[in-house]
């Protein structure tokens, strides 16, 4: 599966996830603004929801749906070609990377009330779970089932013209998952303007809350 595929998957499963939460918390806030209205004797108005930009940063989904590759082609190809065996799906594809990502996350958001970390975190899991990473659970569950990682077949050549017969020749996913990503760009440019996705990661909500 390529960049392309992982971020479109990832969008299109981000996005409704996201709309759910943020109607979540604007609800939650709207009771307790009611209730404080009501017992301060105050009349409530009526109010379809809070305006407010994406709860996501999707910058980090667009990232973390890319870190497992971003850690492990590197290293399969140039820093530690040897030491792991020119594997492509090692550290960064392992469940303990997953699970200290995600617990970080956990962690930044219970201590310093910020979701973004663990946002990228989940998108970082999902990665593993398109590449269907239960094939090779020697990786998930490295380093408990051995130090070394399983023989890489793919060299750094070998890779690239991969890849570039994947340009010349797509699949059909690749062309729904590009579509994917080109309407978000679309959607972002339209409806908030690159600048502010650039500075904060976020835009305006198909439907604000």
């Amino acid at each position: 599966m390529n960049t392309i595929n992982h971020v479109g998957l990832t969008l299109l499963a981000a996005v409704p996830v996201e709309y759910i939460i943020r109607q979540r918390i604007a609800s939650g806030k709207r009771k307790r603004h009611s209730k404080a209205l009501a017992l301060a004797g105050l009349p409530v108005p009526s109010v379809n929801g809070i305006s407010a930009l994406t709860y996501f940063d999707f910058r980090l989904v667009i990232i973390g749906s890319i870190v497992p590759d971003i850690l492990d082609k590197p290293m399969g190809f140039l820093l530690a070609p040897d030491l792991l065996n020119n594997n492509l799906r090692t550290i960064g594809h392992g469940g303990l990377f997953a699970l200290a990502f995600v617990l970080a996350g956990l962690a930044a958001h219970y201590i310093m009330r910020n979701p973004q970390l663990l946002v990228m975190a989940i998108a970082s899991a999902g990665h593993m779970v398109l590449d269907q990473m239960w094939k090779q659970w020697d990786t998930v569950f490295w380093p408990f089932l051995g130090l070394e990682f399983r023989q890489g077949t793919t060299t750094l050549s070998e890779y690239i013209r991969f890849h570039v017969q994947g340009l010349l020749h797509p699949a059909p996913l690749d062309f729904v998952t590009a579509g994917i990503v080109l309407g978000f760009m679309i959607y972002v440019i339209v409806s908030s303007g690159i600048g502010l996705f650039i500075k904060s990661g976020r835009v305006l909500p198909v439907r604000p809350v």
